[in-house]
């Protein structure tokens, strides 16, 4: 009898190990494709807005729609899309636009009423039918979106907003600065390791509110957060282990985070960028100060294209190509939005900070 139980078991026991096997097969091919498509979609964006760059306008537009075709679009892309076919004036499209930046992404009815970049919006569209549709777009955002987490990224904002509105933020109070971005980066990485994962803009939307025609507001509040938060906790909490690198290349892998924010890993983990700036794969090679644009010329652009490729990048020349573009043309808002920016500095400030990271024009 025993014999024979063992001789019924084995099936069973080979199958259930195949079975096994599939499934974590059917896993990395999964994770495999979800990468190819988000590295796709990368270039596709990037193509796009050379396309604007090169006043391709048509071009520009067909590949938007095969980006956004291939998997679900960041709100960035969505806006440069806007922009785009409201310069057409391609009715159609402004509108598949504008339900995306108000349905998916949260943008509130000011954004687009009190704009300086777009006056002429209801030229092209219907006041009256924007109007009417806004409030039913808007609560089905509201509906999908995580406010408790919302609510949580707000604060952490408001904190890291309140220390940097002394003068001099990164020049004469950096220590205090940076001490503080510490203390609120581990409770920002409590919060990102959650048991609700890596916080994204498809869970907390976008913050794009226009409150008076003098202000423009258009942020990625998480972007900000790990922008300001990481030096300090890479600073102060090395012991900790602290570390989101590997987390959110993860989530830039999959698609649900813009590859440029790892650029802010490469800037505070590799701390080489006073020195050699040929191995900082980011769009930190562009420094901003009193709105003018200043470049780190790599040593080894190969090398360096290499690195950033890996990271899901554009290469460095297309990156500083789209940053010159952007100074003299604020409508949009291209992969650079989160190169280094200074404004309003005295001379004396400004040459400190050149000093420091070595640019020229």
């Amino acid at each position: 009898m025993e014999l024979l139980l063992i001789k019924y078991v084995k099936p069973y026991h080979l199958i259930f190990t195949l079975l096994i096997g599939l499934f974590l097969l059917i896993i990395t091919y999964s994770c495999s494709d979800r990468e190819q498509v988000s590295n796709s979609y990368y270039k596709l964006i990037n193509e796009a807005e050379l396309s604007i760059i090169d006043n391709d306008f048509i071009t520009a537009k067909e590949i938007y729609l095969e980006a956004f075709n291939s998997k679900k679009p960041f709100a960035t892309d969505i806006y440069n899309y806007f922009i785009l076919s409201l310069k057409l004036e391609d009715v159609d499209n402004l509108n598949k636009a504008l339900k995306l930046l108000i349905s998916e992404k949260g943008a509130e009815k000011e954004f687009f009423i009190n704009h300086p970049s777009f006056p002429n919006l209801f030229n092209v569209i219907s006041f009256e039918e924007f109007s009417n549709k806004y409030d039913g777009l808007r609560r089905k955002f509201e509906s999908n979106y995580d406010y408790k987490l919302n609510l949580a990224i707000n604060s952490y904002f408001l904190k890291d907003q309140k220390v940097r509105s002394v003068e001099d933020p990164y020049v004469n109070n950096l220590d205090t600065t940076m001490y503080y971005d510490s203390i609120f980066y581990v409770e920002f990485v409590d919060l990102c390791l959650s048991e609700n994962g890596f916080p994204d803009e498809f869970e907390v939307g976008v913050w794009m509110n226009e409150k008076s025609k003098s202000t423009r507001s258009f942020y990625t509040p998480i972007e900000i957060l790990i922008t300001h938060f990481y030096g300090g906790g890479g600073r102060y909490h090395k012991e900790r282990n602290f570390d989101l690198s590997d987390c959110l290349l993860k989530e830039i892998s999959e698609g649900d985070f813009p590859p440029e924010i790892y650029t802010v890993f490469s800037f505070w983990k590799d701390q080489c960028f006073y020195t050699d700036p040929c191995i900082i794969p980011g769009d930190y090679n562009c420094i901003v100060i009193n709105n003018e644009a200043l470049f780190h010329v790599p040593k080894n652009s190969i090398k360096l294209d290499s690195l950033r490729a890996e990271i899901y990048l554009e290469p460095i020349a297309d990156s500083n190509r789209k940053a010159k573009f952007q100074l003299d043309n604020r409508e949009y808002i291209f992969n650079s939005k989160l190169m280094i920016g200074y404004s309003g500095l005295s001379d004396k400030t400004a040459d400190i900070i050149k000093s420091q990271f070595n640019l020229a024009k």
